[in-house]
């Protein structure tokens, strides 16, 4: 999708309560080293996979609150390495 690839100084992003149920591979496209806050809370994600933020670099928070998450991929946050907040 890489829909926020022109984005170019993008660092927060709120797609709060917009009954997203997953996330493509490519949509951070673009953002790996600029996002540093995603909040997807409030929305129907169940499960997240390793490449939904595996790409992101520069993520400080990442809210997840009140979804339907109910499993998350082993290596979903290797590469967040400033991921301090989740």
């Amino acid at each position: 999708s890489k829909m926020f690839n022109d984005l170019q100084s993008l660092i927060f992003l709120s797609l709060i309560g917009n009954k997203i149920r997953h996330v493509e591979s490519d949509t951070f496209y673009g953002l790996e080293n600029k996002i540093h806050y995603i909040n997807l809370s409030q929305n129907k994600l169940e499960f997240i996979k390793n490449y939904y933020f595996s790409t992101i670099k520069t993520l400080f928070q990442l809210e997840l609150s009140q979804n339907q998450i109910s499993s998350i991929d082993f290596d979903s946050f290797n590469e967040a390495k400033n991921l301090y907040i989740l």
